[in-house]
């Protein structure tokens, strides 16, 4: 079926877009039909449910121009409620971007409301980092960035904000993460500073996932994710986990897991790179594919090589609702199960025993669907990082 069509001149815009609601009883498309780069922005919006019927639909005329609006993900209650994380360009619009001129904020829109409502996100002045949004309970949204405030060089907090179910006002909170809170989440012993200039600073760190637990904490994932314009590739290193309580405006705890990755830039969707989180009651695993000699001595201090997809280890990292973290080593499994690498896109949990895994095999153009016991992953041998 034709959801929707839109039309677009310029290639980096992306005029199509979707979102699952939490229980996957409703799916959410927006389209944004690019007219000439001083116009309005128009958004077309349709909720359909489980047979595709259309729940609602309706078209909106943006306050922003299509030349300085971009939209990065989009979000969906099980109520039904669609939500776009956006930002807006304040500046002149060419190679330079000034990022103290863009405006970010997410967009909501519901049945039989005309107006799409505006939740700004740049409250003092503050440039953000990473942006993410995700669900939450009670069909409300949370969302998280780090921060740097004016005049820093650095970004050296966490900022989280809330929207409530329809009717309720968005709260917004901004934490600073202190040297000795950022040091005590590096695993290596002395770690490595908080004002060093090398890989591990936060502004090259993206929020990839926001949980909202039941007692009002706030889970963030983030990865660290950059672009290496004089050697054109680019790099997805170390992890991030964290435990936030946004009502007392602190941080429970930190943690860092080291990894480095490195490609190329392309589009293939099925790709060893980054990594798969998982939830599983109350603990999250993070999937992810590195170079076996940068987990060879785990708690030594040194520089992690580039694992540029070549036959490597295949690592899950559990990590608790208190902050504990095992690191257990899957490569003996899955090679048994002719796994050579994983895609780390195209693993799922099915449920109470398994989790299904996809992976590259040891020779070219081999690939395979495995299923693994959860138990199974849990016997495999840990790695010894301090923490």
């Amino acid at each position: 079926m034709l959801v929707d069509e839109a039309y677009t001149p310029e290639l980096y815009r992306v005029p199509f877009g979707y979102a699952l609601s939490p229980d996957s009883t409703k799916v959410m498309f927006y389209s944004w039909t690019y007219t000439l780069p001083e116009d309005p922005a128009r958004v077309n919006i349709t909720v359909l449910d489980q047979r595709l019927d259309t729940l609602w639909k309706q078209r909106y005329l943006l306050p922003y121009k299509n030349e300085s609006l971009y939209i990065y993900n989009s979000r969906l209650t099980d109520d039904g409620r669609a939500f776009l994380l956006c930002e807006n360009y304040t500046g002149k619009v060419g190679a330079y971007i000034d990022e103290t001129k863009i405006d970010y904020f997410v967009l909501g829109a519901e049945k039989e409301d005309e107006n799409m409502l505006i939740y700004d996100l740049n409250p003092a002045g503050k440039t953000l980092r990473g942006l993410h949004i995700d669900p939450a309970p009670g069909n409300a949204m949370s969302g998280a960035a780090f921060y740097q405030d004016p005049g820093k060089e650095v970004h050296l907090g966490v900022y989280s904000f809330h929207i409530p179910p329809a009717g309720g006002k968005m709260s917004q909170v901004f934490t600073p993460i202190d040297k000795e809170t950022y040091q005590s989440a590096f695993l290596y012993p002395g770690g490595d500073g908080i004002f060093n200039a090398n890989r591990h600073r936060f502004e090259s760190y993206a929020v990839n996932k926001v949980e909202r637990l039941p007692d009002g904490s706030v889970l963030i994932f983030a990865q660290q994710e950059y672009y290496q314009r004089t050697e054109n590739i680019f790099e997805y290193n170390d992890m991030l986990a964290m435990r936030i309580q946004p009502e007392f405006n602190r941080i429970e705890w930190i943690r860092r897991m080291p990894k480095r990755q490195a490609e190329t830039y392309n589009e293939n969707v099925f790709t060893p790179f980054s990594y798969k989180l998982l939830p599983r009651g109350d603990r999250w695993y993070l999937l992810f594919n590195d170079l076996a000699d940068n987990h060879a001595s785990p708690g030594n201090q040194r520089s992690l090589d580039r694992y540029w997809g070549e036959d490597g280890v295949m690592i899950a990292a559990e990590i608790t609702l208190s902050g504990q973290v095992t690191f257990y080593n899957l490569t003996r499994l899955l090679r048994s199960k002719s796994i050579a690498r994983l895609w780390t896109t195209h693993c799922w949990d099915l449920g109470a025993r398994e989790l299904l895994i996809f992976g590259e095999g040891p020779t070219l153009l081999q690939n395979f669907l495995v299923g693994v016991r959860w138990e199974e992953l849990q016997k495999q041998p840990s790695l010894k990082w301090e923490n």
